[in-house]
């Protein structure tokens, strides 16, 4: 990920279905987002934002509409059980302490 001052990346959530990431943009990045809509892909790689094509934007964190919130689709082997369906370790641990 490119460093810019401007854009902070926030932990992940993660529910049965998707990630989520909150990414807060500052200065006048901060205004380009101000009207609170739905951005497109190509908008928010545009404002520099450096996630990868899976994720998408799905709403803006009120009342502070600086804090977008973006999602993508778990990373699953199968629809088998929970405890298989994980493609590592990692995902499975984030998935039994999640806290949302």
């Amino acid at each position: 990920m490119s460093v810019d001052s401007d854009i902070v990346y926030g932990s992940m959530r993660i529910d049965e279905t998707f990630e989520y990431k909150y990414v807060t943009v500052h200065g006048e990045k901060a205004t380009a987002v101000a009207d609170g809509r739905k951005l497109k892909y190509s908008e928010w790689k545009e404002l520099g934002i450096s996630l990868g094509d899976e994720w998408e934007h799905i709403s803006t964190h009120i009342p502070t509409i600086n804090v977008l919130i973006f999602r993508k689709p778990l990373s699953r082997v199968d629809k088998g059980d929970t405890a298989s369906c994980y493609k590592n370790e990692y995902e499975l641990e984030k998935y039994e302490n999640r806290k949302m």
